[in-house]
């Protein structure tokens, strides 16, 4: 079964848009009343820790006047033109927030003439024109309210990200250290297997969980090299595998 809506009347459309204009006057009133605004400016700086790149991050906290954030904000705001029956000279061009207080103010006076029509068809397809603008004032005007709004410091959360960052370099750099700072201290043959002793030109080196502070032929704390024949005592010791050498 299916019902047929019933249109809106005069009477509805003109209530929806006294309910337009008064919540748009609202946010006029406190966007007219944000004299200050706190801003933040994040600066990331880098410097060098032990052949490493470290980076740090600051902020900086800007008071920005209400007024200037408003006046600087322009936008091509395509309002619907509607037909000047009652000559009272609209001019539908909107901008910036002047032309949108503007609007606000001579389109309700217009539009409650609509009344003198009754209940017409005609003058519900002109009021729901004159309902749309009303909608697309609020819109942009919202737009302008987030702009005045105090910004939410993000230091800690960019902080964090930028710890991340570093300990992925320390990382890096820290195998980088491993592979080619091993190899240029012990030359390719000279290596000693920590199985069996050989000193085959490939081996398979490892970080030793096991015995984190045992000094072997890497010169190094923590690892362990094996020839290519004793790897399953890396596996069976549960040692993590950095890398062939």
């Amino acid at each position: 079964m299916t019902t047929n809506k019933k249109p809106q009347t005069v009477d509805d459309i003109l209530r929806q848009v006294e309910t337009l204009k008064k919540h748009n006057d609202e946010i006029f009133k406190y966007i007219d009343g944000r004299n200050m605004v706190n801003k933040f400016q994040y600066n990331v700086t880098q410097s060098m820790v032990n052949d490493c790149y470290k980076f740090d991050v600051t902020e900086n906290t800007v008071e920005e006047s209400g007024n200037t954030i408003i006046n600087s904000w322009h936008s091509s705001i395509q309002m619907t033109v509607i037909p000047d029956i009652f000559n009272d000279k609209i001019n539908y061009s909107c901008s910036n927030y002047a032309d949108l207080v503007r609007l606000n103010s001579e389109m309700y006076i217009v539009v409650q003439k609509y009344e003198l029509f009754g209940d017409s068809d005609r003058a519900r397809q002109e009021m729901l024109k004159f309902l749309e603008n009303f909608r697309l004032i609020q819109t942009n005007l919202k737009l302008i309210e987030a702009k005045v709004e105090h910004e939410i410091n993000k230091l800690e959360e960019l902080k964090n990200k930028i710890n991340d960052i570093n300990h992925q370099f320390e990382n890096l750099m820290k195998n980088y250290r491993l592979t080619f700072g091993i190899q240029n201290l012990i030359p390719k043959g000279e290596l000693q297997c920590y199985e069996c002793g050989a000193k085959p030109t490939t081996m398979i080196y490892y970080k030793n969980e096991i015995e984190p502070n045992r000094v072997d032929t890497f010169r190094t704390d923590g690892y362990s090299a094996v020839c290519v024949h004793h790897t399953q005592i890396a596996i069976d010791k549960h040692w993590t595998l950095v890398d062939p050498y």
